[in-house]
């Protein structure tokens, strides 16, 4: 009767340590995706801050004609960031943005 209930006792001692290391691993499962999460969100961190100082160069720092640089001046465009924020549509509708005009901007800025 002993050996059964010191039996009994180790089985149940056996099955709360399971249980505990069963919470255990589904708890480093959570901190792992968690710091899988703020890597991604890092990386794509670190490509926004890239693309944006790429971006924010004045257009002045081209060699565009007058007649593209009057469009920037009316249009307000500063910076290539501020080019990329029209579509191909909104610069042909700018005054004196015609189609070689913007053939130009669209080549130069690439």
């Amino acid at each position: 009767m002993k050996k059964v209930l010191l039996t009994s006792k180790d089985v149940l001692a056996t099955k709360v340590s399971f249980s505990d290391l069963r919470r255990e691993r589904e708890v480093l499962q959570h901190q792992l995706s968690t710091l899988r999460e703020w890597f991604k969100y890092e990386l794509t961190n670190k490509e926004l801050t890239e693309r944006y100082h790429r971006l924010n160069v004045p257009v002045t720092n081209f060699s565009f004609s007058t007649r593209a640089q009057t469009v920037f001046a009316r249009s307000n465009i500063k910076t290539l960031i501020d080019l990329a924020a029209l579509t191909l549509k909104d610069l042909k509708g700018r005054r004196n943005a015609g189609t070689s005009t913007v053939n130009e901007i669209v080549t130069k800025a690439l």
